[in-house]
């Protein structure tokens, strides 16, 4: 049997960094054997992981060998052109949504600094 992986909710990044390989190996062995999509919850379900933000930092530990879509995962090496080319705008998409936020709060922080 496998250790559980351990995860919070806490922002720590020696524990992100730690984490992020283990997660990714784990997710790149099932999808490897899977050689399609694979769902969320079906990974979560093979390792007892009870927290989707263990599949979120497999992902990211990935160094880009995993890319997500609305199926789920899939190992880039398998995927097609298409599909990296969605899972790309999704993460240019994201990016922009984040640069708005951020432009938002500095524009707010600054107008509080000025009153």
């Amino acid at each position: 049997m496998e250790k559980q992986l351990e995860f919070t909710t806490t922002k720590n990044k020696k524990t992100r960094k730690k984490l992020a390989p283990e997660c990714a190996r784990k997710m790149i062995a099932i999808l490897a054997v899977k050689a399609a999509w694979v769902k969320r919850l079906e990974i979560m379900q093979a390792y007892g992981w009870k927290a989707d933000r263990l599949c979120r930092l497999g992902c990211e530990g990935s160094h880009g060998r995993i890319i997500f879509g609305q199926d789920g995962y899939k190992l880039t090496r398998l995927a097609t052109l298409n599909e990296i080319d969605i899972c790309s705008a999704t993460i240019l998409s994201q990016i922009q949504a984040l640069q708005k936020k951020h432009s938002q709060l500095i524009r707010r922080r600054h107008n509080y600094c000025n009153n």
